[in-house]
């Protein structure tokens, strides 16, 4: 199973009914429809099986129930296939820079540290 992981940092709950997450870049692209919701500063996990392209370059991007993206990482590639994963580090940095995705040991469902 692969997975991506979302982070709230807000202090409230934030509804995933409609949300989207969709890979580009690589020799696929999917998109998937998300549901549920991720509470006030916590993680959700989004598991699936082999919808990531790992030897190619590829972004996952992120978008609301009106289509809206909220977030997108930058085209990296996985060369080691291990257990590191792309991450923002320090946990939920995000300053729309490349520089805020770090590739590191897995942290699934957990703070990446910093």
């Amino acid at each position: 199973m692969e997975w991506v992981e979302l982070y709230n940092p807000t202090s409230s709950s934030v509804a995933l009914s409609g949300w989207t997450l969709s890979t580009t870049g690589g020799t696929k692209t999917h998109t998937v429809t998300l549901s549920g919701a991720i509470r006030a500063n916590d993680y959700y996990v989004f598991e699936y099986s082999r919808w990531l392209d790992n030897e190619n370059y590829e972004s996952v991007i992120l978008r609301n129930a009106d289509g809206t993206e909220i977030d997108r990482t930058p085209l990296l590639y996985d060369d080691y296939n291990d257990d590191r994963t792309r991450q923002r580090y320090p946990n939920g940095k995000d300053t729309d820079s490349d520089s805020d995705w770090k590739f590191r040991p897995s942290t699934k469902g957990y703070s990446n540290g910093g």
